[in-house]
């Protein structure tokens, strides 16, 4: 979560270890409290220069709020001022500002519109079903 969080992270491998992570996390309830404490720390420091910090940290609860536990709804509600606060983020730089801002209202509109977001958890299980499914017929 640190290294998917950093200025520095290995893009090639994001959406891969970010699936691993939300994965793992439906496995073991206490990586999920790990990985949430790493979010909540980065989007603390998510100012100037770190402001990736806070952008990704909000990819990462995107992808656990959708592919994780359920757990992981509520614990992104009980940071849901912490999301609002990056709705009206402020940065020297436009398009973090943008950027940053398009994310967070992303995810705190999910988080407040319960039916949308299982609507959606819905269809990422399904997919999530299909692509393992479908992988199972290729080995055999």
């Amino acid at each position: 979560a640190m290294a998917l969080t950093s200025n520095g992270r290995p893009e090639h491998l994001v959406a891969s270890e970010l699936s691993r992570i939300a994965q793992d996390c439906r496995e073991g309830s206490s990586l999920l409290v790990e990985v949430m404490s790493v979010i909540w720390e980065r989007i603390r420091e998510s100012r100037g220069m770190q402001w990736k910090h806070g952008y990704y940290s909000l990819q990462m609860i995107l992808e656990l709020i959708l592919h994780g536990p359920l757990a992981a709804v509520s614990e992104a509600t009980d940071g849901i001022d912490k999301i609002r606060k990056l709705k009206y983020y402020e940065n020297m730089r436009s398009g973090a500002v943008h950027d940053m801002r398009t994310m967070a209202t992303s995810v705190y509109n999910l988080l407040v519109n319960r039916a949308r977001l299982f609507a959606m958890r819905r269809v990422c299980a399904l997919r999530r079903m299909e692509a393992g499914n479908s992988s199972r017929v290729v080995q055999k």
